[in-house]
Parts: structure tokens; C-alpha cells; sequence
């Protein structure tokens, strides 16, 4: 398949919540899917980028656009940004999204 310069947005791994200072709720995300099919379509000639949740060994092809997120917050915003920004061919979402927040998140820790 020649996807040659078509611009591919990507969103892979792991995504946290907070719920107080120190604490998250979070997944045990890979990324592999997400990192998988970035190398498959830069190796295709697409224009890769990858919004891409906190994982370790992560083997990426060369001129990967990747941008590091942690949080839902943050990678919504991201998705929302890159979309106002740039045009896009293709979207795929394969990042494992936290399901659930908490109405209130405690700027302190909350006591054990």
C-alpha cells in the first residue's frame, strides 16, 4: 500500500488520571498496537505522528513525530491542537484511555 506523504495522527499507550497529588489511576499499556502500525505506515511512506502514553523500550522508526502525553487531559488536548493545526489523512486511536475520573481530584494527598 503507498501511503506516500499522507499524514497519519496516532494515539498509543497507557493514559492516567489523577486522583489526588501522588495518585493515578491507570493501565498497563504497551503501546505496541500504536508503535506497531507507526513503523508499518512510515515504512509505507505516510507522515507519522504519534501522541504516546508513558512506556518503556519504545523502537521507533526515524522521523516518527512523537509527542509524550501522561495524562487523559493532556492527550485530548493534543488530539484536539493537532487537529486545528494540521490536516490529516488518516486517525487512528489505539491508546487505552483511562474509563474512569474522579469528580474531584485533591490537590493534596488524600490520607491513607
Amino acid at each position: 500500500m503507498n501511503l506516500k506523504n499522507k499524514r497519519v495522527l496516532i494515539t498509543s499507550g497507557p493514559t492516567q488520571v489523577a486522583i489526588d497529588s501522588v495518585r493515578v489511576i491507570t493501565n498497563n499499556a504497551t503501546a505496541e498496537t500504536g508503535i506497531l502500525l507507526a513503523n508499518k505506515l512510515k515504512d509505507s511512506g505516510a507522515k507519522v505522528t504519534l501522541l504516546l502514553g508513558l512506556v518503556n523500550n519504545c523502537v521507533l522508526k526515524k522521523n516518527i513525530r512523537v509527542l509524550n502525553v501522561r495524562f487523559f487531559d493532556e492527550l485530548k488536548r493534543l488530539i484536539e491542537n493537532e487537529l486545528k493545526v494540521r490536516e490529516y489523512d488518516l486517525v487512528i486511536h489505539s491508546a487505552a484511555v483511562s474509563d474512569y475520573q474522579p469528580l474531584n481530584i485533591y490537590k493534596q494527598k488524600i490520607r491513607s
